[in-house]
């Protein structure tokens, strides 16, 4: 029952803001999260960042397709301007070892990316994208990160288990 009343609480409180997710741009298993006429969107396959929208109203994707309307051949597509893209497809590493993705969390609002390490213990990479009235950043949280083992992503180093600010560019 303590369950039941959590989860209702939680729908109430962040009505505005949505975690889902579907096949979107003519790519497969994406994950996106909303928050009133802004999104962004994950590729699950790769756990990458990959892109930030705005939309003119909180309608941010366009869905067609047989699931939902029973148009067959046509995919979910965004609606807006993009705000930013992964185009140069970072990838958080340790060395070569690239992170994959492991969950996510429609509660804390979260994507969960792992690099397993030989020894089968891991770093996790804990990414919340925030919403601001001006822009977009995420809040990503590291853990498992062992001395002298740096964790990238682009010319980004990572040296220490923390929570840091990433604002795209």
């Amino acid at each position: 029952m303590k369950f039941l009343l959590l989860l209702l609480l939680s729908n109430s409180i962040f009505s505005n803001e949505s975690v889902f997710r579907c096949n979107l741009d003519n790519h497969p298993r994406v994950l996106v999260f909303q928050s009133n006429d802004r999104a962004c969107a994950y590729d699950t396959n790769t756990g990458q960042f990959w892109k930030a929208w705005k939309a003119p109203t909180n309608k941010i994707i366009n869905f067609t397709g047989a699931v939902y309307d029973g148009r067959h051949g046509p995919q979910p597509n965004t609606i807006g301007v993009k705000l930013l893209e992964n185009s140069q497809g970072l990838h958080w590493r340790v060395k070569q070892k690239r992170a994959r993705y492991y969950s996510y969390s429609p509660i804390r609002k979260t994507i969960t990316l792992r690099i397993y390490r030989q020894d089968k213990t891991y770093i996790a990479i804990i990414e919340q994208p925030i919403f601001t009235a001006d822009t977009i950043y995420r809040s990503v949280t590291i853990e498992g990160l062992k001395n002298n083992e740096i964790l990238t992503l682009g010319d980004q180093e990572f040296t220490e288990n923390s929570t840091y600010k990433l604002e795209d560019k």
